[in-house]
């Protein structure tokens, strides 16, 4: 007998839902990922993401050549 995975839908965030996770604008979140810096899929106008991405992009902070380039 096989059996369906599981889907915890807390996993999946939506553009707003990752905002408030992160404690920053929408439009920040919409800028970094449509930049390719936040790990997200686009699904026609709307933005996906999976919660274990967002925080291991987040743990693993910003690159070291961008940092000096402010």
């Amino acid at each position: 007998m096989s059996s369906k995975p599981t889907v915890d839908y807390d996993d999946v965030l939506t553009l707003e839902e990752v905002a408030t996770l992160l404690e920053v604008p929408v439009a920040a979140v919409q800028r970094c990922v449509e930049q390719g810096d936040l790990p997200g899929r686009r699904f026609g106008n709307d933005w996906r993401f999976a919660k274990t991405a967002v925080l291991t992009w987040l743990a693993a902070g910003e690159p070291s050549n961008r940092r000096h380039n402010r």
